[in-house]
């Protein structure tokens, strides 16, 4: 595992980059986010990851330290502050992990076989290291929203995303909804609005416009709250409507 460890170790960097460029692929906060961020703030944590993660695995030590925890928590504690939505942290890490055991994989050699069972060997370090991380990234990121300002709204995007992406049901969509004070249910009107501006102007626009569209659905419904985000450059409202007339209803009375 020693062995392996270094081989790897070797390729630090490389192996962190690819992460970064894995997460613009699968994620959408990442995808989204600056340049900036994704150099400074993201390859940091990940060099950071892959290193303690390595030198676990070096020892085939399956329980991560009470310092590489605290490390995580300290760095992370900044992401509600920055906009990167609870499931997408949680998504990092898992694409994180199964990149990480590719490569280890990928170089051992097939006709050692002592190098394959390092691999098995590693993969329970790796398991164990993510569920722990992703627990206490979890924690931190929960914890950290108590003392936000506008927790609300980071909460309400993660459930506007999850809502539409079709996953109400889930315990994480319904403890979100619990939060908020928002009742999930089955019918639901979507309102989009568009900015016909300039680009540069456009981020300013979206933002009062989502503000005034709240504002103007929640006088006007009777029962539930209204949803509303910025998404894909498009400001997006999702409505309850438990009844069948409610939706026409609602959407002729839309501002």
């Amino acid at each position: 595992m020693t062995e392996l460890a270094e081989r790897l170790r070797a390729r630090h960097e490389e192996i962190a980059r690819e992460t970064i460029a894995l997460y613009q692929v699968e994620i959408v906060d990442y995808a989204a986010s600056s340049r900036e961020f994704l150099e400074g703030d993201v390859l940091d944590v990940t060099r950071v990851a892959l290193s303690g993660m390595l030198d676990n695995i070096a020892t085939a030590t399956v329980q991560p330290s009470d310092q590489q925890i605290a490390e995580f928590r300290r760095m992370l504690a900044r992401r509600p502050h920055q906009g990167v939505a609870l499931p997408s942290l949680q998504h990092a890490f898992r694409v994180f992990n199964e990149h990480l055991y590719q490569e280890l994989s990928d170089c051992a050699s097939p006709e050692r076989p002592e190098e394959l069972q390092a691999v098995i060997r590693g993969g329970a370090v790796i398991m164990r290291f993510s569920h722990e991380v992703i627990r206490v990234v979890t924690q931190t990121y929960l914890d950290e929203l108590e003392d936000v300002r506008g927790d609300r709204e980071i909460v309400g995007r993660s459930l506007l995303d999850a809502v539409l992406a079709g996953r109400s049901s889930s315990p994480a969509t319904k403890r979100d909804a619990r939060i908020l004070g928002i009742d999930l249910l089955p019918e639901n009107v979507v309102i989009v609005a568009r900015a016909p501006i300039g680009e540069e102007q456009r981020p300013r626009t979206l933002r009062v416009a989502a503000k005034a569209l709240r504002e103007e659905l929640l006088r006007r419904l009777e029962a539930g709250r209204a949803l509303v985000g910025i998404r894909e450059g498009e400001v997006v409202c999702l409505c309850p409507a438990p009844k069948p007339r409610d939706g026409p209803a609602r959407h002729r009375g839309r501002p």
